[in-house]
């Protein structure tokens, strides 16, 4: 497991592998958690056009699941 280093203004460097992975780009948005056993869990987010976002909305599954 790669380790980090959390620099002066509190940034965390992510390793190129787990950048690659992830298809992760400079200015994109991670949601953080912590765990129970003081773990981090860093959870990519992905922006959904405000004309799509209604479709992923749990009730839009419903009625593509119904048409």
């Amino acid at each position: 497991m790669p380790k980090v280093k959390l620099g002066v203004k509190h940034h965390v460097t992510l390793p190129k592998n787990i950048l690659e992975q992830l298809k992760l780009k400079p200015g994109e948005t991670l949601k953080a958690y912590t765990t129970d056993d003081l773990g981090i869990v860093l959870v990519p987010t992905k922006k959904i056009p405000k004309d799509q976002r209604s479709f992923w909305t749990e009730a839009g599954q419903r009625r593509y699941q119904e048409a």
